[in-house]
């Protein structure tokens, strides 16, 4: 397989995984403006920026996860429904797993 699956402890009862051969890198896009400096969950819980995820993601766990920015998290149904929420202005960061796939919604 070579796509996104995350292991997670839940899909470890079910399923025997190899070594990893890749890894995905995490990162935030923001507004060109970054009116509230976010570049990490730190500062995402120190600025009180809003943080956007799609439903049903690995990202709305591991946001969430980090309990002391959890309501600052806010989902939405669709990568397309989060690009129009940066834009306008409605989240201050979105949460995301590749370079690549930031280049291509932005553009």
């Amino acid at each position: 397989m070579n796509t996104g699956l995350f292991v997670t402890p839940e899909r470890c009862r079910t399923v025997a995984y190899s070594n990893p051969i890749w890894a995905l890198v995490g990162g935030m896009i923001v507004r060109a403006s970054n009116p509230k400096h976010v570049s990490s969950y730190a500062l995402v819980s120190k600025s009180g920026a809003r943080l956007g995820v799609v439903k049903g993601t690995v990202q709305v766990g591991t946001a969430k996860a980090a309990r002391s920015f959890s309501e600052q998290v806010v989902e939405f149904g669709t990568q397309e429904e989060i690009i129009a929420a940066i834009k306008a202005g409605q989240v201050d960061a979105i949460r995301t797993q590749r370079w690549a796939t930031a280049q291509s919604l932005l553009a």
